[in-house]
């Protein structure tokens, strides 16, 4: 069990007691610990005003686990368990997964667990699980505040269908929704999304999805001096072009468009280094094949979290060319802490609030003349795009804005 075994099973959840006495109480209900959540947990738990307990449903990605995008088992190299309390729920599912969607985790204890301590405060990261809707619900019975953190933004929502709208406008809008007290968004599309479904202004509070900055600011002041000896180690010259991308070779992340794209660019001044695993990656090896890119194309496969930011510096711009159901996209905030221009979809949740004149450029998804015609541009010159104004940029998607809206939420609840 490692780390869980210092953890009773106890009325069906696994407990860690902490003897902080702390004004407020606030419950964080998460599905699995994620490599992107544990560090804003930590952060959380610093504010001298609350007592931060996150409620985990399962313990995939706690340990090695089999993840279904990148066909292989999967074992995170960063802390997901330190620096804040937490609670693994026991899992009654007959289909066990943070990846079966709505019937995956269905964890009953979470409803003694609101009863017998009855926090100030709960919040629920999204409503994709049984769980996280019983949660909401039975806390509003029980008069404790309830705030939502979801992804989904409203630009990706009004492509469904119109009877899935409609039914949906009903389940959240005039029942589930009505559950909640807070609505915490995550950029402006996702705010976008809250008032298509009739959320007030004064409901909403400002908590971007962000990263670690300070950790990737801090390593990308240190890779900064190995950058060329990185650069060699991978037959990358000076006078090469380097884009990176990021994230699982899966149809979502649509890498094959980066492909493609390249093999149109005049200019063969470029690398391109994939960073990632899954089950495109055959057709990504056979694509370049194909054009003639075999020596212009990296295949990293699957990098591990410390691993990760040496190739932020080892790059010289950014490709995120995702389609429906990249909500947000966290590895371009990674990228800008490195300074690196952006290249994004315009389907990407996080292109209209960090992609900008100034930090970099966005395309129509699947529109392979036009991200062509922004990767040939870039081989030539990204002058206008400062490295430092794209590092600053992203502060104020950080950890303390979170941390502020909660904060004041928290205090809502008197």
């Amino acid at each position: 069990m490692g780390l869980l075994s210092n953890y009773v099973l106890n009325h069906g959840y696994e407990e860690q007691i902490s003897p902080m006495k702390i004004k407020k109480k606030v419950f964080y209900l998460l599905s699995h610990p994620i490599q992107y959540q544990s560090p804003l947990m930590r952060e959380i738990s610093t504010l001298e005003n609350l007592d931060l307990t996150v409620l985990f449903c399962s313990e995939e990605g706690a340990t090695e686990y089999f993840d279904r995008q990148y066909g292989r088992k999967i074992k995170y190299d960063t802390p997901l368990l330190q620096g804040f309390n937490f609670v693994f729920l026991k899992n009654y599912s007959p289909f066990p997964s943070v990846f079966n969607n709505l019937y995956g985790l269905i964890n009953f204890g979470v409803l003694k667990k609101l009863y017998k301590d009855k926090p100030d405060l709960l919040v629920v990261h999204g409503w994709s699980y049984l769980t996280h809707i019983m949660a909401i619900i039975f806390a509003s019975l029980l008069g404790i505040k309830v705030a939502l953190r979801s992804e989904n933004p409203y630009h990706q929502e009004i492509k469904k269908r119109k009877h899935i709208l409609f039914l949906k406008k009903i389940l959240l809008g005039s029942l589930l929704f009505k559950c909640i007290d807070y609505f915490l968004y995550i950029g402006n599309k996702n705010k976008e999304f809250y008032r298509f479904y009739n959320i007030p202004e004064s409901k909403c509070f400002f908590a971007p999805y962000c990263i670690d900055n300070n950790f990737f600011k801090e390593r990308a002041i240190k890779d900064k001096e190995e950058r060329t000896s990185l650069r060699s180690q991978f037959n990358i010259t000076e006078e090469d072009h380097a884009f990176l991308f990021v994230g699982k070779l899966i149809s979502k992340k649509r890498p094959l468009d980066i492909i493609e794209a390249l093999n149109k660019v005049k200019n063969r001044s470029f690398k391109l280094i994939l960073v990632g695993d899954g089950e495109l990656k055959d057709e990504v090896s056979r694509l370049m094949e194909e054009y003639g890119l075999s020596d212009k194309v990296i295949l990293t496969g699957f990098i591990n979290q410390s691993e990760l930011p040496k190739y932020y510096s080892i790059a010289d711009s950014f490709i995120l060319p995702s389609g429906q159901g990249e909500t947000w996209g966290l590895v371009v905030n990674e990228a800008m802490c490195y300074g690196l221009p952006i290249v994004s979809s315009s389907t990407v949740g996080s292109s209209f609030d960090l992609v900008t004149p100034k930090t970099g450029e966005s395309f129509t998804e699947g529109n392979i003349e036009e991200l062509s015609k922004i990767l040939s541009n870039f081989t030539r010159d990204t002058s206008h795009l400062e490295h430092s104004y794209i590092s600053k940029y992203i502060e104020k998607y950080s950890f303390k804005t979170v941390c502020n809206s909660i904060s004041q939420i928290v205090h809502n609840t008197d």
